[in-house]
């Protein structure tokens, strides 16, 4: 874990050699996590002796709701439930 937060931003208080090194970590990802965020924290837990990230979300995505997520907030108006089982947006012509 190379990063650290900024005293002076976040201040801490408690004995200064608990500061020093974060033994719990949470991560929690407002809208939902992956499996590929929830394998990137499984693999840094078992590489990284001493540290444990927790991962939490509103949800846990999958491709599906994903994509869904990500049409939703770009507002392309995409969506996975095209008739004709196209799968892709209308062409503009």
């Amino acid at each position: 874990m190379k990063a650290r937060l900024k005293d002076s931003q976040y201040p801490y208080l408690g004995p200064s050699t608990l500061r020093d090194r974060p033994q719990d970590i949470i991560v929690f990802l407002i809208g939902g996590a992956t499996y590929e965020e929830a394998l990137t924290v499984y693999n840094l837990n078992r590489t990284t002796p001493g540290v444990r990230v927790v991962l939490g979300g509103t949800t846990i995505h999958n491709t599906k709701s994903f994509l869904e997520e990500v049409t939703a907030a770009s507002g392309s108006g995409w969506s996975s439930e095209r008739p004709h089982g196209s799968g892709r947006p209308p062409s503009r012509r």
